[in-house]
């Protein structure tokens, strides 16, 4: 199984600038976004209408043969991705920022996953972490000789000299951008 990494973004209100304990996906006036509050009463309608929200970027990882199939996937499983209008991508609470590219990510050797669903750099331990840590896909630091890293590595490098091998792919009428990790590797030979 391949991994995909999918760029998106999600429409975010917020009732306190520090720190809400509670989050909820849900629609208002047909646009879907991630709440995040602290107590019942800030979910009347009256209150959230007045709160400002923005949009962020974020991503997820799919497990899927094809880029097809991680894209549906995306659509057919992630909440965010049915919550909120159905005329536009742009009115769900979460959509695939079709500007950036997905990216395939390499296979590796240490890649596994712990029981909560978490990417981990070798076998998970009793603790949740891996034999080296939590993996780079989830943010985490690299451990040394990291295959993912260094795909990572030879990504900016292409892209920095205009190299970066993008295919494109049309799925339910919107075009998508993506890159496989063959073709990095193989065009990081030629550098």
């Amino acid at each position: 199984m391949r991994l995909w990494n999918i760029p998106l973004f999600q429409r975010v209100i917020k009732t306190d600038a520090s720190f809400c304990a509670k989050v909820k996906v849900m629609e208002l006036d047909g646009v879907g976004f991630v709440y995040r509050y602290n107590n019942k009463k800030e979910l009347d309608p009256a209150f959230i209408r007045r709160i400002i929200h923005w949009r962020e970027g974020t991503k997820c990882l799919v497990e899927a043969e094809t880029v097809t199939q991680a894209i549906n996937q995306f659509f057919a499983e992630w909440e965010g991705a049915n919550v909120g209008g159905n005329k536009r991508e742009e009115q769900k609470a979460l959509w695939i920022d079709r500007e950036q590219e997905i990216y395939e990510i390499p296979l590796c050797p240490t890649l596994a996953k712990n029981r909560r669903g978490e990417y981990t750099c070798g076998p998970p331990k009793a603790n949740g972490n891996g034999e080296f840590g939590m993996c780079v896909v989830m943010d985490y630091d690299a451990p040394e000789d990291c295959a993912i890293a260094r795909y990572w590595d030879n990504v900016r490098s292409l892209d920095k000299v205009g190299r970066l091998p993008v295919r494109t792919i049309i799925i339910r009428g919107r075009e998508y951008k993506y890159v496989m990790a063959k073709d990095i590797f193989d065009i990081s030979k030629t550098l």
